[in-house]
Formats: C-alpha cells, structure tokens, sequence
C-alpha cells in the first residue's frame, strides 16, 4: 500500500458521494468516533410526504443533489466551484469509493497473504496535506483512517473507511463489504459528515467500461443542522473515457424537506466528462410522495446551457398524471 491517494484537480456527494470544508487548504472538521455512525442532531423523518408546487424546488433540488452526490464519480466536481454564482456541490462519495478501490485492488495484489500492520503515509508534498493510515486486518479487511487528508485544492476528508468480504482480480473486478464514517470538508462550504454500513461496493471493468454499483440500506449526510437519510439504495455509474451515466433508486429523507420521497431514474443521468462538466446533460428523475402525488425532475442541460432553463421540475400534486405546475430552474438554484 505504498501509493498515495489521488489528488482531484476537481468536487461533489455526494456520494456524493455519498459522495469537503476547511479553513484554508488542507484543513478539515473534526473526526466523527470510528465504529459506527455519530448520534444524529435531530430524527429524520422518514414518512412519505405530501408533493406540492410549495414544496417541489426543496424536494427536488434534495433528492437530485443528493443522488448525484452518492452516484458520481467523475474527477471534475470541482470545476462548479469555479463558476459564479457559486454551484452547488456533486460527484462526492462513489469518486471516494472508486479512489479507495483502486488502491485497495492494487494492494490486494502486492500484499502478503497475512495481514500487515497499520501503515502511515501523507496524503500530499506539502505539510499539512494531513496523513492516512492504512490497516489490513485480514486478507479480506482492511481499514483506512484519513486525519485532514488531502482530496484536491482546499478539501479534505477525516475519519475512516473500513471494507471486508474483499474480493479482487486486477484490471477485472472488485466486491467489498464497506462502512462509511468520513468528514468530507471544503474551503468556502460546511463540513459533510457521511455515515453508513454494510455497503455493497462492486466495481467490474470491461476494456475502457468501468461499472460501480453502491447498494445497501442506509447513509446518513449531515450537513450543520440538516441530516439526510438515503434508504433502500442501488445506485450504479457507469464510466468511459468520455462520460458517465448514472441509475439512481432510493428513498430520500431529510429534516429540512421533514418527510421522505421515493426516487427512481426514468432516464439515466448523462455528464460529459470529457469537456469536464459537473453536472449532467440529460436524465430524468420521479420522485414519488404520498397520496399518489409526483415531482418529475428534467434535466436540460449542464451547468453551460444557457437557451433555456437548464431544469425542469414538473409537479403532480393530486395523483392524476398530470404536471399541472412547472418551476424552471438552473442548477445553481437548486443549492440546499
């Protein structure tokens, strides 16, 4: 495990990312306890909620933030950050998962069959990069602790990752069992705190066609005073020299929305990598809430289509089929 974790020239979560904020740049929050999820500041709501016109830009912005922040693993989250009005955060926690997987894969392949003892590195050149210790329990677990670890210009992560049940042929494919106790931070944005267990992370690569799926029963995000919740998720990105598409199924909750909905992809969400965009360029979601009622949230274009809205965010509140209200929205708009 002698290689260090990549640098982003780019952000999210995110994942998601799930799925970063520090004062200055390598700096972070503090570490949440390892072992489990931290105590929640406030229960999650988690019974279906009602869809209106009054609530659909809340819903709709959480929901579809949230899922492409768990989903993306595209290496330029961070060009949104460039761009004024500042864009909310995506493409967190899967380029997390994918990052760790890769240099999991590659120690599977050089380390002894026994297990190794912890081993510290830097996260970067620069002092205060922060540090990430890597512990190989077994030859099938392993643990990495992150202290304000470098991820890119003016973010870190603090905390731990931990996966078992590891299964990998280089080059090929990857299984693991993966629990989730990070502190994603960012210079300018509050700290996330992304909390979970029992994640199926699978990676499978076929020639330039890579295919990560994150499924299991829940995260948690936690961002100041509002907490999401992602239940009962598959979540799959798939990655080729020059885009993602993403397939996203969950129930999003959060203590700001104070219910939950139900989200399915009708059509996969497509980034354009290649020119480094942030945002996707197609897709649609349904969110599905209670009494029938659905928001469908259709995607115009990324962050640099400008002909029109570049998000349509269409409501149903009685159940009937039909959207009889529509909000225009740009992705900058929808910042939670």
């Amino acid at each position: 495990m002698s290689n260090r974790i990549h640098t982003a020239a780019t952000s999210s979560i995110l994942l998601a990312a799930l799925a970063l904020a520090s004062c200055g740049g390598g700096g972070g929050g503090g570490s949440p306890s390892a072992g489990g999820p931290p105590p929640l500041p406030n229960p999650v709501p988690t019974a279906l909620l009602a869809l209106t016109a009054t609530n659909a830009q809340d819903v709709a912005s959480g929901a579809t933030l949230t899922g492409l922040g768990a989903s993306s693993v595209a290496p330029q989250f961070q060009q949104a950050l460039v761009t004024q009005p500042l864009l909310p955060r995506t493409h967190v926690l899967m380029r997390f998962v994918q990052q760790e997987i890769a240099r999991l894969t590659q120690g599977l392949q050089t380390s002894p069959s026994a297990p190794i003892a912890a081993a510290g590195m830097a996260c970067g050149p620069n002092p205060g990069d922060g540090t990430v210790t890597f512990d190989q329990t077994s030859p099938t677990s392993a643990v990495e602790t992150f202290t304000t670890c470098t991820q890119g210009p003016g973010q870190s992560v603090t905390g731990t990752i931990t996966f078992d049940n590891m299964n990998a042929t280089a080059g090929v494919s990857f299984g693991a069992t993966a629990g989730l106790n990070l502190t994603f931070s960012q210079t300018g944005a509050p700290d996330v705190v992304i909390t979970g267990s029992n994640m199926n992370a699978t990676e499978t690569v076929n020639v330039a066609v890579d295919t990560i799926t994150l499924s299991g029963t829940e995260i948690f995000a936690t961002t100041n005073s509002v907490t999401e919740h992602l239940g009962n998720y598959t979540i799959v990105a798939v990655i080729d020299s020059a885009s993602e598409t993403d397939t996203l199924t969950f129930n999003y909750a959060s203590t700001k929305i104070g219910g939950s909905v139900d989200v399915t992809t009708t059509t996969a969400f497509v980034t354009d990598t290649a020119d480094m965009r942030n945002f996707p360029h197609a897709g649609v979601l349904s969110l599905a809430g209670a009494g029938g009622s659905k928001i469908q949230v259709t995607i115009n274009g990324d962050e640099t289509f400008t002909t029109s809205s570049q998000v349509t965010i269409g409501v149903d509140a009685n159940g009937d089929g039909t959207f009889e209200s529509t909000i225009s929205k740009n992705w900058a708009d929808l910042s939670v």
